[in-house]
């Protein structure tokens, strides 16, 4: 039996009441930090990689991605397709190297490090004078 046009409304309000909540949840979640690090790992090289570099553009931030030294040549390519599609080279910069340039990114100072790693370099990372204002997200 087909939805009668008063159901078909109700439902719709009611989709888009839980679709407002969500984007509400979300907004809170969302911080602008203006300066983001980004650090991935090997493993899952493309979807963490992009996942927090997309993260940290959509909330308006300028990133410095830096991915796992296995990973160089997926990486250049994620950033050379998010260029092609309008993501300004000055919003998005990619670092390659070894573990060693990683430690010291995290040494300068960024407003945020979103980090997907060993919880020893997290720890490290967390160390950080320069990070103890700023959530560091794993």
């Amino acid at each position: 039996m087909p939805l009668q046009s008063y159901e078909k409304r109700s439902i719709f309000s009611d989709i888009m009441q839980i679709s407002l909540n969500i984007s509400q949840k979300i907004n809170t979640w969302v911080h602008h930090a203006e300066k983001v690090l980004c650090i991935s790992p090997w493993n899952f090289p493309l979807a963490i990689f992009t996942g927090q570099v997309a993260a940290s553009l959509a909330a308006g931030n300028a990133v410095i991605a830096k991915p796992a030294e296995q990973t160089s040549l997926i990486a250049y390519a994620a950033v050379k397709l998010l260029h092609q599609a309008g993501v300004p080279k000055e919003a998005l910069q990619l670092v390659l190297g070894a573990g060693d340039l990683g430690a010291a990114l995290v040494q300068q100072a960024f407003d945020g490090v979103v980090f997907t790693g060993s919880t020893e370099v997290a720890k490290l990372i967390e160390k950080n004078e320069l990070h103890k204002r700023i959530t560091i997200l794993f």
